[in-house]
């Protein structure tokens, strides 16, 4: 009997260390899947509801020497600058991450600049709304000036209003494909590709059908690609508001830049621009003169 009570002991210890080890296990893998969200959620850039992690972390940074007309914004992650474009005078602007200027370059022979994009390898793209056309430099660290006449370029007639019409431009460093945006009139969203190819052939395309009525915003004011989740931003001047969306314009990420919302004091003035840097940050420039910084503050 005693040999028998022993053994029952013995079993049902044993049945509790083994429950005691598949309950560590399973909390084990738990915390594992946490951690790894969060370190995720830390080190990636914008996916979906991320959007509403976003706060403003510099309001409103008044940009030295620019009393108007700052109307896009991209980041060089080779140099790790951002670069800003204004249409009065056409001009770059070469800044630190801190916002600091550091060097104007001068845009000849441009009439309307409202956006630029690093697409690598010292290269940018510029987009001229007046001219309807987007132009294609290359910038090193003594470029001064560079000229319209001498850059490649094509030239897309959208029609209507030459004011209204290009104002977002993107790029998918992947394949080099472009995306464009108008402003309205009609509101659309075109995708380029062969621009960059050595034979320069063109194939054009909408981005998406019914993009307008899928977001309800008023306005497209700037894009950006995001290279890291394949994911394009669209920005709204008139409707104050930033969307993420993914190849059939679904939202995934919906940020309002007013007062109240993510922190902001007020409300931001003319949104014209967006990009993102290698760290996830968020900066978006708005008319007259200012950058906005987000980030997961």
């Amino acid at each position: 009997m005693i040999n028998c009570y022993n053994n029952k002991t013995y079993m049902k210890m044993k049945m509790k260390k083994t429950s005691y080890k598949s309950v560590f296990a399973v909390l084990s893998v738990i915390i594992s899947l946490a951690l790894i969200r969060a370190v995720y959620a830390s080190y990636s850039v914008p996916v979906g509801d991320g959007l509403k992690g976003y706060n403003v972390a510099v309001e409103a940074h008044l940009v030295e020497g620019v009393d108007n007309n700052l109307s896009g914004i991209t980041f060089n992650d080779d140099t790790q600058r951002l670069w800003a474009v204004m249409n009065g005078p056409t001009q770059l602007l070469e800044l630190d991450k801190k916002m600091n200027v550091l060097r104007k370059v001068k845009l000849v022979n441009f009439s309307d600049t409202e956006a630029v994009v690093y697409a690598g390898e010292g290269r940018f793209l510029i987009v001229d709304e007046r001219l309807q056309s987007v132009v294609l430099v290359r910038i090193d660290a003594d470029t001064k000036a560079v000229d319209r006449k001498d850059a490649k370029k094509f030239t897309l007639n959208v029609g209507g209003n030459k004011n209204k019409g290009w104002e977002g431009l993107a790029i998918n460093r992947e394949n080099n494909d472009i995306f464009v945006a108008r402003e309205r009139d009609p509101m659309q969203v075109i995708k380029i590709k062969g621009f960059l190819s050595s034979d320069g052939s063109l194939e054009l395309e909408k981005y998406t059908e019914d993009i307008d009525n899928k977001l309800g915003m008023d306005d497209f004011s700037g894009l950006h690609f995001d290279q890291y989740t394949g994911h394009l931003m669209v920005l709204s001047d008139e409707s104050r508001a930033l969307a993420e969306i993914d190849g059939d314009a679904n939202i995934l990420g919906y940020m309002k830049l007013e007062s109240g919302e993510h922190r902001l004091a007020e409300d931001l003035p003319q949104p014209e621009g967006v990009t993102t840097d290698d760290e996830g940050n968020i900066y978006i420039v708005s008319e007259p003169n200012l950058i906005y910084r987000f980030d997961r503050g």
